[in-house]
């Protein structure tokens, strides 16, 4: 099967080389961006062969060519004039000075709302797993634990974090120009126009190697969304991407919570050894056997590590604290062999 191809053209080729560097990381290995110093050099390369997006610094092009279908402009102005002198409308266009992360984000965000059908993601073939962390009660490193998980991981395959409890565990700038939060996507899914792989992209963050989906801006709205609608996302997620692995770092959000444990393959219970939270974890096993008893093998019950209180100085950017990383690799490690034992 051919790649599709994101072909960057900006006479600045040191700039072009690298954002076409970073995009290869970014996307999946059905896609590659090839940079040039202009579109007349591509051309001598590439022919006619079918592009998905042109990325280029002219400054406005008539005519698609019709061998390209998504064009834009590389823009050096901010932020990009939409229309010409004549009112005429421009190529539509991203800003160029600006991270190569927030590049492609805009650059997804406009070519997902253009027209539905377009995607740059190829399905592996594999079914793509799904993890939840979840836990009655606070303060057991749930979170840390989640994260910590997901770096472990996104070394290995693609991974992708969704956080969904009452209130975010960690601060996001601004999310208006990179595409929206974890409700835009549910909002987006809910009317059904547009491309999903494009959308998700569009508004995917990066923690190292793991991507993850910008947390709700309330709490509010992730209570409006019903048990279903997660199921939903999580299959669109499956047959519509490249991700191997889904996190959910779970509240006791949504309300539904445990028909969404069912569609899980593993379920972590962080806990703690007072009283209190004995019979808390207690009864939210009763809980579970009561309404989802399907899902009461796929339970693991952890007691994490204590931590001193520099692995939080910098959280979630820092590197994984060496003493919770061990701890998820002897994790991983002892269900891998447990795995190879089953006859």
């Amino acid at each position: 099967m051919k790649k599709k191809l994101i072909v960057i053209c900006d006479k600045d080729r040191l700039f072009a080389d690298s954002l076409a560097a970073y995009i290869n990381t970014k996307t999946d290995p059905g896609c590659e961006a090839l940079s040039f110093s202009s579109e007349a050099e591509a051309e001598n390369t590439l022919g006619k062969e079918p592009v998905e997006i042109l990325l280029s610094d002219r400054a406005h092009m008539a005519e698609r060519p019709g061998h390209v279908r998504y064009v834009l402009r590389l823009a050096g102005d901010e932020p990009p004039e939409s229309t010409g002198e004549d009112g005429e409308e421009k190529t539509p266009s991203v800003y160029k000075y600006q991270s190569a992360e927030n590049l492609m984000s805009e650059m997804m965000k406009l070519c997902s709302s253009e027209k539905p059908g377009f995607t740059l993601s190829q399905r592996s073939g594999r079914k793509t797993r799904v993890i939840a962390v979840i836990s009655p009660i606070g303060r057991c490193g749930k979170t840390m634990f989640a994260v910590t998980l997901g770096k472990e991981l996104s070394g290995r395959e693609k991974v992708i974090y969704i956080p969904l409890e009452d209130y975010r565990s960690f601060d996001c700038p601004s999310q208006e120009s990179r595409g929206g939060d974890l409700t835009d996507l549910m909002l987006f899914l809910r009317r059904e126009k547009g491309d999903f792989g494009m959308k998700l992209e569009s508004m995917l963050r990066s923690c190292g190697s793991l991507r993850f989906i910008p947390p709700s801006a309330t709490p509010c709205d992730l209570r409006d969304i019903g048990s279903e609608e997660w199921i939903q996302l999580l299959n669109r997620i499956s047959g519509n991407t490249q991700f191997e692995t889904v996190i959910l770092d779970m509240g006791m959000l949504p309300d539904e919570v445990f028909s969404l444990l069912l569609r899980c393959d593993r379920i972590y219970v962080p806990g703690l050894d007072d009283p209190v939270s004995r019979v808390k974890l207690n009864h939210f096993r009763e809980v579970l056997r009561a309404q989802a008893p399907e899902a009461e093998n796929a339970v693991v019950s952890l007691r994490l590590p204590a931590l001193p209180a520099a692995a939080f100085s910098s959280f979630p950017d820092s590197p994984p604290h060496e003493i919770l990383s061990r701890y998820v690799r002897n994790l991983l490690a002892w269900e891998e062999r447990k795995e190879t034992e089953k006859p």
